[in-house]
């Protein structure tokens, strides 16, 4: 029985290609240009012995693998760097010719508030209390919603919503209650929260009807919300 041309490789031709030199597991490799070579194409139809991997001709002598054109990344063209139109400046631009501290970033777009953007040209501060007010609107929202009532999953450490809200006491990720297999609890245990008193009253049940995600940042609660509308 014929076996694979590669080198090193004692498996047989792949009988169901017409006339097979390849065995199934090489089938998607092509073979070096070169006569007489029993080697894989590595680049420009090459194995790399016969020069499918170019060394950098850096007159230095570097041994590396060329990557773009002759040369190395290290010895490569590079793009200069510009810098800073400001007199003595050695920092990289940012916008308009300047860097960061001297005109070149964007200024937060909250009102009143002089720190650099950082995401969504608000800065750090500002974009947590964004996050933490659209959060709190979907919440009252959701509650006001009858017959739904609203439950929310704190990670971490978290805290009630002010308008009597509903709160799961348990976390989800300890309930296997997904027998669809669809990504959703099928239900999940609730219980009343008292702001007050910060504590849970009786656990109770029921089937949830949908799902959503809310991703607050802020200071009240620890990473992700989930919201679950509960049909009682």
């Amino acid at each position: 029985m014929a076996t694979c041309f590669f080198r090193s490789c004692t498996a047989p031709v792949d009988d169901s290609t017409p006339n097979a030199w390849r065995c199934k597991f090489h089938r998607g490799r092509s073979r070096c240009l070169v006569h007489d070579c029993d080697n894989q194409a590595y680049a420009r139809a090459l194995c790399v012995r016969h020069g499918g991997k170019i060394v950098c001709r850096h007159p230095e002598g570097c041994q590396a693998r060329a990557r773009v054109g002759d040369f190395c990344p290290r010895h490569g063209a590079t793009r200069a760097k510009v810098l800073c139109a400001q007199g003595g400046c050695t920092n990289v631009t940012q916008l308009r010719g300047r860097c960061v501290k001297h005109g070149g970033g964007r200024v937060c777009k909250w009102g009143g508030c002089s720190t650099f953007a950082r995401q969504g040209g608000y800065c750090a501060r500002h974009t947590r209390q964004i996050h933490k007010t659209h959060a709190a609107q979907v919440a009252s929202s959701l509650c006001l919603e009858a017959p739904w009532t609203w439950a929310k999953q704190s990670h971490g450490q978290g805290g009630g919503v002010e308008g009597g809200c509903w709160i799961t006491e348990d976390d989800t990720s300890s309930a296997d209650d997904d027998d669809d297999n669809d990504g959703l609890l099928d239900s999940i245990d609730w219980g009343m929260y008292d702001t007050d008193e910060d504590d849970f009253f009786t656990s109770l049940s029921g089937p949830c009807q949908e799902q959503h995600v809310v991703r607050d940042r802020g200071d009240s609660f620890d990473g992700e919300i989930l919201c679950l509308l509960l049909n009682l």
